[in-house]
């Protein structure tokens, strides 16, 4: 009966650190269409969202991950970069400090608008997750994993 409502899901990889310094490498499960633009939900889409657990699939287990312990997450999935730049993109070289006491130098990359023009603006939006690019790799960080950050 409910046949016709089924929505195959898109499994994205993804390596996720944990605020307790554990490690997970598993399967995210997003939604091929997203409620922003025409195209398959993003894993920032998919992390902002209000459900505090999400499922990870890790070969033959099955985790439900509370997104309030996790410090940041790296996204092997090609087509995410797509998401994260546009021709108006600004980027910044930071050094971000957890926390849990280590660091990262990285890139933060961000849309100014008319109302946050400037980098603070955009690390005071109430979203908690973000991306970032340490090298050639996409991470998403959480806020409220962080201590600081400060430009290079």
């Amino acid at each position: 009966m409910f046949d016709e409502f089924y929505l195959e899901k898109m499994r994205i990889s993804t390596r996720i650190f944990l605020l307790d310094g554990s490690k997970l490498e598993g399967h995210l499960f997003l939604s091929p269409t997203s409620r922003y633009h025409q195209r398959r939900e993003s894993v920032q889409e998919f992390m902002n969202s209000q459900s505090p657990f999400f499922i990870l699939k890790e070969d033959k287990k099955v985790y439900f991950i509370n997104k309030s312990h996790i410090k940041y997450m790296i996204i092997t999935d090609e087509e995410e970069t797509s998401f994260v730049k546009t021709e108006s993109t600004k980027e910044s070289k930071v050094n971000v400090s957890f926390i849990s006491g280590d660091s990262i130098k990285c890139v933060i990359p961000y849309e100014p608008q008319i109302y946050r023009p400037r980098l603070s603006d955009f690390l005071s939006e109430v979203d908690r997750f973000f991306y970032v690019f340490v090298d050639k790799d996409l991470l998403l960080l959480r806020r409220d994993s962080i201590l600081s950050i400060n430009e290079e």
